[in-house]
């Protein structure tokens, strides 16, 4: 059973309590069967370009602040000379300061700046300023749902939005690796003159519950991760090594750091029947409700990249990409 995570919410009891990225649009395959998840065409993935390099432990350590954080908008309130009202202004909010510990550290700092690229539109920003000097945080435009954080407090599914393209970027190897994203609400931005080959990588999840107590609320932060290569997803055939390579990728060796590895992506996801208005396909996962399918982001990656966050898998060596016809279903060929 993996152990929840819990963050106390300000619900009128005054409880309290960072990288670059892009996404990105690919070719769907017309048809495609449940078993070849994963697959797809890896000709110009569309979508959010972006790098892998955030360590593990600073996400840990301030993840519940980020929760806190989102409960708030970024911006600053103020007035402009039309009269126009409201949370506008770029200097950040004084109660995301006060009110939770993101801003005090260098890796809680961090772990906002990576929020900040995933959350807001591409351009928009933030200024804080600490000790005379002015940090500014820029959107990066990543996901399609929550560039509203700078002007209002986000729901509960758009925080969700944040945290997964958030997850999809650590990496406790050290090492930063460039990766795309693409998903149901991943924004696509992907350079069209970039043609890197690239490989599936992982679908990436995470589930915000309310937990109602004597004391206040309390919301449980899970999250989950489908290994592509569990099925072959890196090039390679399916690896017994997958989930150590993962939780080391994720917890740095902390086996109770509250990632949920899941190693049966053929059975708990689905790729959409139809395409979306942008005319993209799109997955959905779910964790135990079949009727409960969420909308993951899915990570990319080079062969070279895909090496350095598979070393046990992949030995540190490139993989041989796969040349998929894209009219065709994708069934692997596993040992």
């Amino acid at each position: 059973m993996k152990p929840a995570s819990l963050v106390a919410a300000m619900m009128g009891l005054g409880l309290s309590t960072a990288g670059c990225f892009q996404t990105a649009t690919h070719e769907e395959l017309a048809a495609m069967d449940l078993a070849s998840i994963g697959y797809e065409t890896q000709e110009n993935p569309t979508g959010g370009g972006t790098s892998n390099h955030f360590p593990s432990l600073p996400y840990h350590t301030y993840k519940y602040d980020l929760f806190l954080a989102m409960g708030y908008p970024l911006g600053s309130y103020g007035c402009f000379p039309s009269g126009l009202c409201g949370h506008l202004l770029h200097p950040l909010n004084p109660a995301v300061v006060s009110n939770t510990g993101l801003m005090s550290t260098s890796e809680g700092r961090g772990l906002f700046r990576l929020a900040v690229e995933c959350a807001l539109s591409n351009g928009q920003y933030v200024e804080y300023t600490m000790l005379g000097r002015t940090i500014t945080y820029t959107g990066m435009g990543l996901m399609s749902t929550t560039a509203g954080w700078f002007s209002k407090s986000l729901t509960t599914a758009q925080k969700e939005d944040v945290f997964r393209c958030v997850i999809a970027r650590i990496n406790a190897f050290g090492e930063q690796v460039s990766i795309v994203l693409s998903g149901q609400n991943v924004r696509d931005q992907r350079d069209p003159n970039d043609q890197t080959p690239l490989q599936p990588d992982a679908f990436w999840d995470v589930k915000i519950t309310p937990i109602f107590g004597p004391y206040g609320t309390y919301y449980a932060i899970d999250e989950y991760v489908w290994p592509l290569s569990m099925i072959g997803g890196n090039g390679v055939s399916s690896c017994v090594h997958s989930t150590s390579d993962m939780s080391m990728r994720v917890c740095d060796e902390d086996p109770d750091c509250g990632f949920e590895i899941r190693t049966s992506p053929t059975d708990d996801c689905i790729k959409s029947a139809y395409p979306g208005e942008d005319d993209r396909f799109y997955y959905t996962c779910n964790t135990g409700n079949p009727l409960q399918g969420r909308p993951v982001v899915q990570s990319w990656a080079s062969g070279e990249g895909l090496a350095i966050l598979n070393p046990q898998c992949l030995g540190g060596v490139e993989p041989e990409l796969i040349d998929i016809d894209p009219t065709l279903p994708y069934i692997p060929s596993l040992p």
